[in-house]
């Protein structure tokens, strides 16, 4: 939501305009922001606290927090043993988890296990209960295909700090990887048109990338992402697990070399030049001459 902000203000005053969003990082892939409820509306203050408020965005949070704290009741639903969602319905129902003492109080096994995959839901589960996490992976799944996405992460509570679930299972890991990509790629699409429209009006040569999802076969549902990088075609790509090295032949027919990213990357990383964005783009430098390509390894 906050990159979808900025290029907005890019398209309307540029590139250079300066532009801050005032929040506290709460995982790799969502934030934390004050707002303020109106009877009939509520306002999100990416700017921070009002200056005339006198607070900081830290007591600004502090005293939001409260104000949760006193507006929340017991609220879980059961939705498979072991696994409940919250039912506040008052748009705050993700925001629960900086209350750490709400989610421990529903009836899990260990420590809580949560996620916010959408706006509007809520999961937690027991570090103890392997059940309840896969299945609150498989639920994410479904609500990110019509809710607005959030979070593709697993987290749990360390002292009260919301931190990184960390699984030593290898099948709940991949799926979770799948998961990310599927966040990803709506989050590279939005991206991807504005920055098309973006570049169009500004007259920008540069070529944006498609964040593209494959699901390889006969792996219970594993994916992988790729993007393609043409020869001569000045390119924005997007950070995916493979490359489509693409070079346009005499006769117009394409030679075509896919590899892995994190070679590419490691070998090539001259050619690459990190560009401003969220998801993480790469602004291409040319491109690997044929020495630079036989260092590489194809994948078939």
């Amino acid at each position: 939501m906050l990159e979808e902000v900025r290029l907005h203000h890019v398209r309307t005053e540029g590139w250079d305009a300066p532009y801050t969003a005032v929040h506290q990082t709460l995982g790799k892939d969502c934030v934390t922001l004050l707002a303020v409820d109106y009877p009939e509306t509520t306002s999100t203050l990416t700017e921070g606290p009002k200056e005339n408020w006198g607070v900081s965005l830290d007591e600004a949070l502090a005293v939001a927090v409260g104000n949760l704290r006193e507006a929340t009741q017991e609220a879980f639903d059961e939705i498979v043993p072991g696994l409940y969602v919250g039912r506040w319905n008052d748009g705050y129902d993700t925001s629960r988890v900086l209350l750490p003492d709400v989610l421990q109080r529903a009836a899990i096994k260990g420590r809580p296990v949560f996620m916010i995959p959408t706006r509007d839901i809520l999961m937690v589960t027991g570090d103890k209960d392997e059940e309840g996490i896969r299945h609150m992976v498989e639920v994410s799944f479904k609500a990110m295909e019509s809710g607005r996405a959030v979070s593709s992460q697993v987290y749990t509570y360390d002292d009260q700090r919301i931190v990184p679930f960390i699984s030593q299972d290898a099948a709940l890991l991949e799926r979770m990887a799948s998961l990310e990509h599927m966040l990803l790629q709506g989050n590279y699409h939005a991206q991807k048109e504005q920055l098309d429209t973006i570049h169009e009006e500004q007259k920008i040569d540069v070529f944006v990338a498609t964040y593209k999802l494959f699901e390889l076969k006969d792996s219970n549902g594993k994916t992988f992402s790729m993007c393609s990088w043409t020869e001569t075609v000045d390119t924005l790509l997007p950070k995916t697990d493979r490359v489509a090295l693409v070079q346009i032949q005499p006769d117009g027919t394409a030679q075509t070399q896919v590899v892995e990213w994190d070679e590419l990357e490691t070998k090539l990383g001259d050619l690459l030049a990190p560009a401003s964005l969220y998801p993480t783009r790469y602004r291409t430098l040319g491109f690997p001459t044929a020495a630079q390509l036989s260092q590489l390894t194809p994948l078939v």
